[in-house]
């Protein structure tokens, strides 16, 4: 749609999908920071922001369409220009909702969440419960991840592959999470519906302090983790994952104030009860947050923040038009009153905030009460300038801003619900990236797991201190450290194929062809990339001879490819060793089977 822009971002940039994801997000936040009276330089930018982000969802869809394993590894690999992450932490981190939406990035995201095993809701609660049921191959839908290949295949995994597949995706560590907190909202209904008056904490009572501390505890010390670890506005980007993330972190607050005056015995068991109690409500309007990443829900309640935020604008009028009312209608009804206290006034405002629901009672301004005699001091006196006022405020409130308040939630699910779900992708894709660092097993139970990744985090940072490279594979791609990875599984297959020969030897000679062939397609593939990589390297010391402007630099950059290409040889080098001894064994192999066929026969 940009051809002019696209050309120049090929032209200069050597990743121009990244920089223009980058260039997007910088110019959309510039934008937020023009005054308003310079609308054409605000609206200029807004249009650049749009145009540069279009051009990555452009890129990253005909790629999808064309191949795609190279459209996930557009969107997965991670950048050295972005400091080791990858364009899915540029999407989330900037709210790139266009480009989120494309087919590699939900492609990434759904396979995050599901983790190559799919299943309908009932079938997935029950296996959540037995594990065993993943060994019926008939009752679940297998499928390929974006970095699986057939050797690494889910369907041909034992029943344990599968059980820790299925255990490590966002849908069950989720639904686990969820399975808990429903459990501690019974218990906390239990004892807020039981009766104590003794002042003495129950087991159970005991129990949900303890759980819900722990429970605040793990999200403070993922934060100050995050903090330590990077910076403060990544520990905040870390933390502000979900709309309801400044509603938690309230909900803490009242939690905490609970705990307190319950821990001290506080004298008033009244007030203790009135705080757990609008902590319960908080904690069921919580449930919302869980409900999130399901496509039924998750569209409606992604629209319910911005109507809130509507609806607190309009509640500022409100309040200015009921508060005067109700001072006006409680001094021409009680005349005669000399003292007024702040639970007067608390009082006074009852009457006109039900008439806002249309509760109306005209025998307490017209003096014609039956269950008191109008004195003015206690009992309301009939007034006809209180009349008018409430004919104008029955006007104003009740026809004009009540309806004026319909209108703009309808203009404000109008103008959203298109871009609903687009929202509630960008949403779910940033729940499945922090599900993947989170353990399987549910808050506040995981709190070992924290206190092990905490410690070994320390330890790291304390034996690391003096060394320049403190990040394993620091200058290696994605893609190598993946390709690794497969040729260990491959190994491994080796080696549980070698034994299974031992006590099938007839079988051993198709078991040596079929890994030779998974290392040759290997081995041409790492080939493949490391020639890619040599090719850059050399177009990079054409350039480098062509400026000659900054030679330190130049040499230094090559100095690091060279060094990634070398890394690389060396691991297609290994390779090739492992292909060549399966060539030696292929021989003893068919020497052995000769010597057998002539024994047989």
């Amino acid at each position: 749609d940009y051809p002019e822009l696209a050309q120049s971002l090929i032209q200069h940039c050597p990743d121009p999908t990244c920089m223009a994801l980058i260039g997007s997000a910088i110019y959309d936040f510039c934008s937020q920071y023009i005054p308003a009276y310079n609308s054409e330089t605000k609206k200029r930018y807004t249009e650049q922001a749009e145009a540069l982000e279009r051009i990555a969802s452009q890129i990253a869809t005909v790629m999808h369409d064309r191949n795609k394993t190279i459209a996930l590894d557009l969107v997965n690999v991670p950048h050295e220009f972005l400091l080791g992450t990858n364009l899915l932490w540029v999407c989330r981190s900037t709210s790139r909702v266009n480009f989120a939406v494309t087919p590699p990035v939900q492609t990434t995201a759904s396979m995050d969440w599901h983790n190559g095993i799919t299943s309908p809701l009932p079938v997935f609660l029950l296996t959540l419960i037995c594990p065993f049921l993943l060994a019926a191959n008939s009752l679940q839908s297998w499928a390929e991840g974006p970095m699986d290949n057939k050797e690494c295949s889910i369907e041909r995994a034992n029943l344990w592959e599968r059980m820790k597949r299925f255990y490590s995706s966002a849908r069950a560590k989720h639904m686990l999470q969820f399975i808990v907190y429903l459990a501690f909202l019974i218990m906390m209904t239990v004892v807020l519906l039981a009766k104590d008056t003794t002042q003495t904490k129950g087991a159970l009572e005991i129990y949900l302090m303890v759980h819900y501390m722990v429970f605040c505890l793990m999200d403070v010390a993922a934060f100050i983790l995050h903090w330590y670890a990077s910076s403060w506005s990544t520990a905040y980007r870390s933390a502000k994952t979900t709309p309801f993330t400044f509603f938690n972190y309230f909900t803490y607050v009242v939690f905490l104030v609970w705990l307190v005056l319950r821990a001290c015995a506080f004298e008033d068991l009244n007030v203790v009860q009135e705080v757990l109690v609008f902590f319960l409500i908080l904690c069921y309007v919580r449930i919302l947050d869980y409900l999130l990443v399901f496509k039924p829900f998750g569209p409606h309640i992604i629209i319910m923040k911005p109507m809130l935020q509507e609806f607190s604008i309009f509640l500022v009028v409100i309040i200015i038009v009921l508060v005067p009312q109700a001072i006006a209608l409680q001094r021409l009804s009680f005349p005669y009153l000399e003292e007024f206290s702040v639970a007067d006034f608390l009082s006074s405002l009852e009457y006109p905030y039900y008439n806002l629901y249309g509760e109306i009672e005209p025998d307490g301004l017209s003096g014609m009460r039956t269950d008191c005699a109008p004195n003015g001091i206690n009992c309301p006196l009939a007034n006809p300038m209180s009349n008018v006022l409430q004919v104008l405020y029955l006007f104003f409130a009740l026809v004009l801003l009540i309806n004026l308040l319909i209108a703009v939630f309808s203009e404000v699910f109008n103008r959203l619900s298109p871009k609903a779900l687009d929202l509630w992708q960008l949403d779910r894709l940033t729940k499945t990236q922090n599900y993947r660092n989170r353990s399987a097993v549910p808050k506040p139970y995981s709190l070992f797991t924290y206190a092990y990744k905490i410690c070994r985090f320390s330890a790291a940072r304390v034996f690391n201190r003096g060394s320049e490279d403190k990040t394993p594979y620091g200058q290696l791609s994605r893609v190598v450290i993946n390709e690794k990875r497969r040729i260990d599984f491959v190994e491994a297959a080796v080696n549980t194929k070698v034994f299974q020969a031992e006590k099938a030897s007839t079988t051993l000679l198709a078991t040596v062809r079929e890994i030779n062939n998974m290392l040759k397609s290997k081995a041409a593939y790492l080939s493949f990339r490391m020639n890619q990589r040599a090719y850059a390297v050399r177009e990079e010391r054409k350039e480098a001879r062509k400026t000659e402007k900054d030679s330190a630099g130049a040499r230094r950059l090559l100095g690091v490819l060279s060094s990634e290409v070398s890394k690389e040889r060396l691991l297609c080098k290994s390779v090739r060793n492992i292909r060549d001894a399966f060539f030696s064994l292929l021989e003893e192999v068919k020497t052995m089977n000769n010597a057998m066929d002539a024994a047989v026969r």
